[in-house]
């Protein structure tokens, strides 16, 4: 039977330190999605509102459509670079 040679510690040093790493990069990513969705749902409420103040004003949802078209290729742009 052959016995596996036992892991040095600085190799579990070294794992453990790339997981902390990578925790800390997830989070900072997780960190920027929740700051995404907060502006979205901000935006959509105030989509909402404009859209019920003025149903029949064809200018503002004129403007309403590229604001959030606008906001979309930002948040495009952004979860892209993530």
């Amino acid at each position: 039977m052959i016995v596996p040679s036992p892991t040095p510690p600085s190799q579990h040093r070294n794992k453990i330190a790339q997981l902390e790493r990578d925790n800390r990069d997830n989070s900072r990513k997780i960190a920027a999605l929740l700051d995404i969705i907060n502006g979205l749902s901000h935006s959509v409420e105030d989509a909402v509102d404009t859209i019920a103040l003025h149903e029949h004003n064809d200018s503002a949802l004129m403007i309403l459509e590229a604001d959030l078209s606008e906001l979309l290729g930002v948040t495009n742009e952004q979860l892209t670079a993530l």
